[in-house]
Formats: C-alpha cells, structure tokens, sequence
C-alpha cells in the first residue's frame, strides 16, 4: 500500500512538473495571432492592391482618352463663327423707255393686183394701168420691173412719188403664138419692205380662124377656055 501511494504521489508531480513546464514555453513564446486571422488580412491586402491597380489603370485610361480628344481638336482647323450678313435689298431702278425714232420708210399700195383679161383671139394685144399709192412717210422709187415672160412688157414711172401721191404701171400683153389660158406675173422691185411687189394677169387666148379657100368649078374653067379662044 505504501508503495501504491508512493506511486500515485510520483505521477501527481510528474504532471505538476509539465504542466509548469508548458506553462513556461507558452509564456515565453510570443502570442502568435490565429491563422485564418492572417489569411484574412493578406486577402483584404490583396484585393485592395488589386483596387488600386484598377483605379490607376481607369485614371491612365481617362487620361488617354482625354489626350487623344485634346489631340483631335489641335487637328482639326478651327471653324471662324461665320457671320450672318443681312440680305441687301435690291432697288428697282426704273429705267426710262428710250424712244426710238422710226426710221421713214415708203409703201406702195395697188388698186388692184389681179387683172383678168378674159378671152382674146391669138395675136391681140391687151393694155392694162395699175394704179398704186405711196402710203408711206418717205419718197417711193420704182427700181425696176421684170415679167415672167416676153409676152408681157410693163412701163414704170421713174420719177419718186411722195408720200401720199399716186401714179401708174402701164402692162402691155401681146398674145402672138400663145394659145390657152395665160397666167403671166409682174414683179415690181421698190424700196419698200418686201422689196418686190407681184402683179398678176390672166386669161384665155383663142387660136385664130382658118380662111377659107374658093373652090373653082371645071365647067367655069372651060367656059373661060372657049372665051378666050
């Protein structure tokens, strides 16, 4: 018993001695902190450094941007404000009509223009006057007279004719071998606008009788034969 009791009394200060002794080295250690306190810590440091990272590359971005904008507006030439200039109203200028003075002219006027001289045998001749009048504010001048044919052949004054004043054209038809309906022209030349004036004459020309021949009987020739024997 004795001996148990020594035994029980040397395990109870076998474990006062270690537990003294742990108490010792964990009172000379330092307190460390708890791992998952650590991990937490270098997590938060970690994403923080990684914020800041971001945030300066942002800024750089911004930065850039901001240059290139700088950049294109130092490019591009700049617009002068242009300024609106009110419309400048047009005067109407009346312009006063220039009187043109008429320049005097002549103007040959006819009674008639047509002369029909009906029907006539071959070989008459036909006269006919066309009268005319200088309706114009300047002297007429006949230049000249023309037919479409030698068959009729026209007479004109030579003189001027005032305005005003009337004269004649004298037309002389001769129908000498023409046969049928005649259509000959006149044409005038004058000083007048148109220069040429047109008469014109018409008719029918008839071709002329066959005389006839005496028929001389052969009992009157013999009568005359025995006379004169």
């Amino acid at each position: 018993m004795i001996k148990c009791k020594l035994d029980s009394d040397s395990i109870q200060e076998k474990k006062h001695v270690t537990t003294k002794s742990v108490s010792q080295i964990d009172s000379s250690k330092p307190a460390s902190t708890p791992i998952t306190e650590q991990v937490s810590d270098s997590n938060t440091n970690a994403v923080s450094t990684i914020n800041d990272k971001k945030t300066a590359l942002d800024d750089k971005a911004e930065d850039d941007t901001q240059v290139r904008k700088e950049e294109k507006k130092i490019a591009k030439p700049l617009k002068k404000p242009v300024k609106k200039v009110a419309p400048v109203k047009k005067t109407k200028t009346t312009k006063k009509p220039i009187k043109k003075t008429p320049i005097p002219k002549a103007k040959i006027e006819f009674e008639d223009m047509i002369w029909d001289f009906g029907e006539i045998t071959e070989g008459d001749i036909v006269k006919k006057k066309f009268k005319f009048t200088n309706t114009g504010n300047a002297p007429l001048q006949i230049i000249g007279a023309d037919a479409s044919c030698g068959c009729a052949r026209p007479t004109v004054p030579f003189l001027d004719i005032a305005p005003g004043e009337s004269n004649e054209i004298g037309i002389t038809y001769n129908s000498v071998n023409k046969e049928g309906v005649q259509k000959p022209e006149i044409i005038i030349e004058s000083n007048t606008y148109p220069k040429h004036t047109v008469l014109k004459l018409s008719g029918t020309v008839k071709p002329k009788p066959k005389k006839e021949e005496k028929k001389i009987d052969s009992t009157e020739m013999k009568q005359d034969s025995t006379i004169k024997e």
